[in-house]
């Protein structure tokens, strides 16, 4: 077995704690969610950690990430410290850890700093009177990631978080591992908006102050955020009806 295990200088002072994550983490903090990937959070002298671990690799992929691309907990490390440094929110990096046995990814984890902001979809379950100065605020910060080259792979609500202090709103990145670095173009940036579930009034109020900010005409931002979504949740369903039906024929 060989260890690829890299740790933000920052944080050198957990490294005996984190070099030990492949074998304790069953026993660690406590678990936040056990699905495809576990996530477990652990507070160490005083730092509280999130730690991912991306348990379920097809044996295709282990290949893969084992020589020719870089496991998603490498990526949402590099990721991670891009959004940062392009001043856009996201939990700290704090490392990542790869185990490999004869070039195969065999154990992938990820950890970061743990943060208390809320969901966004508790923000957007607000009456539009009291969420609207919010959902102009995400407005602005994807306008500013997109204009910055970014583009999150899997941009959707369960990957946003946001905190309010009373007078201004901040956000916060999740899920980072896929991610698209590219100049910006106004239909690849109302394209990356595709996976949001939102009403067409929040489409609205976003598409509009995207497009202000971006400098570009809000009834065709706004009529691209729902022609993309509408696109998006109908090859979904055909995906999950294709699967179904193939179920039904080869059982």
């Amino acid at each position: 077995m060989k260890a690829d295990i890299y740790i933000n200088p920052k944080y050198s002072s957990l490294r005996n704690f984190i070099e030990k994550i492949p074998e304790n983490f069953d026993d660690l903090g406590v678990a936040t969610h056990l699905g495809r990937n576990h996530i477990r959070i652990a507070e160490v002298d005083g730092t509280k950690l999130v730690i991912k671990y991306f348990k379920r690799i097809t044996s295709v992929n282990r290949l893969i990430y084992g020589n020719l691309r870089k496991s998603k907990a490498k990526r949402s490390f590099e990721n991670s410290l891009r959004l940062l440094e392009n001043g856009i929110g996201t939990p700290e990096p704090v490392g990542f850890i790869d185990i490999y046995s004869r070039c195969s990814l065999q154990k992938s984890f990820y950890v970061c700093l743990y943060t208390d902001y809320k969901d966004i979809k508790e923000l957007l379950s607000k009456p539009l009177s009291e969420s609207e100065d919010g959902m102009r605020a995400f407005a602005r910060l994807t306008s500013k990631m997109h204009h910055a080259g970014i583009y999150h792979g899997d941009y959707n609500l369960s990957n946003v978080l946001y905190n309010f202090d009373g007078n201004q709103y901040d956000f916060c990145l999740i899920d980072n591992n896929r991610m698209r670095f590219r100049s910006f173009s106004p239909r690849t940036g109302v394209k990356n908006l595709k996976r949001m579930k939102l009403s067409v009034e929040q489409m609205a109020i976003i598409g509009s102050e995207y497009a202000n900010i971006s400098h570009l005409d809000s009834n065709h931002v706004v009529i691209g955020m729902i022609f993309f979504r509408e696109h998006f949740t109908s090859a979904a369903n055909f995906k999950v009806s294709a699967k179904k039906f193939i179920k039904r024929v080869f059982k």
